[in-house]
C-alpha cells in the first residue's frame, strides 16, 4: 500500500465536478510551472511543491509576493460551488486565496485574508459588496466554502457567512493564490493542497464533501 504522501486522488463520485486541483497529483519537490490546468505566467510566479506541506501532507506553496497559478476562464453558472483545503502562513494584511473574474478580467467574486478588524479575517467580496467572518489565524488549516451566496469556513467558529444579495456576476474561476487585478500587491501566503469547482451541490452533498476532504488532508 501507498503511502498517504504519495497516494493516487481518485475522482469524487459526486456529479457536477467542474475542476479539480489535488496536490497530491505532483511528485517533485521544488518550483512548479504547472498544476493540473493552472499554471504560473514565469519563473518568477512559481509556487513551491511540497510532499509535506500541510499536515504532513502534499500541498502547493504560495510566498505571498507573486505566487500564482492563473486558471482558464470556467464558465461556472450562477449555482457555482469552489472547496479549498488551505492553511495560512503570515504575510501581509491581505492576502486572495481564490479570485473569480469575469472575462473582461474585472473582479466578479474572491475570497480573501484581511486583517482590517471591519473586513476579516476571512472576506469575501463581489465587485460592489463585501462580507467577513471566521477565524482564520496564521498557522491554520481550514476546508473554505464559497459560493456566489457567500462562503462557510468549516470547523471554526462563525463559520457561515451570506451575502445580503448574491455577487452581481457569478462570472468565471481564474486565479488560485494571487493577486487580483485591482490590488496586485495582496498575494496569498500559505498553503493550498486541493482545490474543488462544483456547478452546484445540494447540502447533503456539501457535507459529505466537506467529510472526505477533512479525512483526506487531516482537519479536524
Amino acid at each position: 500500500m501507498l503511502p498517504l504522501a504519495a497516494a493516487a486522488p481518485r475522482r469524487s463520485s459526486i456529479g457536477g465536478l467542474l475542476l479539480w486541483l489535488d496536490a497530491r497529483s505532483l511528485s517533485v519537490p521544488g518550483p512548479i510551472a504547472s498544476w493540473g490546468v493552472a499554471s504560473a505566467p514565469s519563473a518568477n510566479n512559481y509556487p513551491t511543491y511540497s510532499a509535506t506541506g500541510l499536515n504532513g501532507r502534499p500541498a502547493v506553496i504560495f510566498d505571498g509576493e507573486t505566487d500564482c497559478m492563473p486558471l482558464p476562464l470556467i464558465a461556472a453558472g450562477s449555482s457555482w460551488v469552489a472547496f479549498v483545503v488551505c492553511r495560512r502562513d503570515g504575510g501581509g494584511a491581505y492576502g486572495q486565496i481564490l479570485t473569480a473574474l469575469s472575462s473582461a478580467n474585472t473582479l466578479s467574486a474572491g475570497l480573501a485574508i484581511n486583517d482590517d478588524a471591519t473586513k476579516g479575517p476571512l472576506q469575501a467580496s463581489s465587485a460592489s459588496t463585501h462580507i467577513r467572518g471566521g477565524d482564520f489565524a496564521t498557522g491554520q488549516a481550514r476546508i473554505l466554502t464559497m459560493r456566489p451566496t457567500g462562503f462557510t469556513q468549516h470547523n471554526a467558529s462563525a463559520s457561515s457567512v451570506s451575502m445580503s444579495s448574491p455577487f452581481t456576476a457569478a462570472g468565471t474561476l481564474s486565479m488560485l493564490g494571487a493577486a487580483n487585478s485591482s490590488a496586485p500587491s495582496r498575494f496569498f501566503t500559505g498553503a493550498i493542497s486541493e482545490l474543488r469547482l462544483y456547478s452546484s451541490l445540494t447540502a447533503g452533498q456539501e457535507a459529505s464533501i466537506y467529510a472526505e476532504l477533512a479525512g483526506k488532508w487531516g482537519i479536524a
